[in-house]
């Protein structure tokens, strides 16, 4: 038996990368490998699909702590290393890829690996700073293989950090068996500008529209699309009708 821990240095929210990694649980031999979740914080839906798809999850609040840079957090990651005797550790973002990288040390860990989304463009200036000041004397040293979406992720993390190990750009797959395209909308003579997401404020939907708006009020075959669910979705259609699209 493999046993692999994913460790999620942010609260697992419903969305993207949640999806992902669902997707990828599903396709995973449970008789194989068993894999352990590890996040500060997360819904109960999202638990409960997690469980549901055969992973076990454990949440660690001091994930959110970050006196002495993450120290204590390493610590109890390392116990759980130890405890459930992981052989794959798999991180995401800078912070949990350094909590990771110096939990690793003194354990048996014999893969650490990184998934690359917005490495260091979704923190502060001096939270960025701290990730990359300790990537080469600690982080790099941990991380076996760094995986990035696209090639321009790629780009992105490279003009961040100083980074010699394996670097690969694995796309998101989707199965088209499962998730079969739709049949084209015929749409006319509109131009369809399309989004989908959830709806809250850091994904900036109601910096879309109001692009959109200034767009749509000189050319009238301007049609915006946007699929999601969120808090913000009753505020984002008042911004339609206010801005009149």
């Amino acid at each position: 038996m493999v046993n692999v821990m994913w460790l999620f240095a942010n609260r697992m929210f419903a969305g993207g990368t949640v999806n992902h990694f669902l997707n990828l649980l599903d396709s995973i031999d449970s008789s194989r490998i068993h894999v352990i979740v590890v996040a500060p914080a997360s819904s109960d839906e999202v638990i409960w699909k997690f469980k549901e798809a055969g992973a076990h999850v454990e949440l660690l609040p001091e994930l959110d702590s970050t006196r002495g840079i993450f120290f204590g957090a390493a610590k109890r990651i390392r116990e759980k290393l130890r405890k459930h005797d992981i052989n794959i550790l798999h991180s995401l973002w800078a912070k949990g890829d350094l909590i990771g990288a110096l939990a690793r040390r003194n354990t048996e860990v014999k893969f650490h690996l990184s998934s690359v989304e917005l490495y260091y463009l979704a923190v502060s200036r001096s939270k960025a700073l701290i990730y990359k000041s300790l990537f080469c004397p600690v982080t790099s040293r941990s991380l076996d293989k760094v995986l990035v979406l696209s090639p321009q992720s790629r780009d992105e993390f490279l003009s961040c950090v100083h980074y010699r190990g394996q670097l690969e750009v694995l796309p998101i797959g989707i199965d088209l068996e499962r998730n079969p395209l739709r049949t084209r909308v015929d749409t006319g003579d509109s131009f369809v500008f399309g989004a989908m997401g959830r709806y809250e404020k850091v994904k900036g939907f109601d910096s879309l529209i109001a692009a959109f708006a200034s767009l749509a009020h000189q050319n009238d075959r301007m049609r915006l699309r946007l699929a999601g669910e969120g808090p913000e979705a009753e505020s984002l259609m008042e911004e339609a009708k206010a801005l009149n699209v």
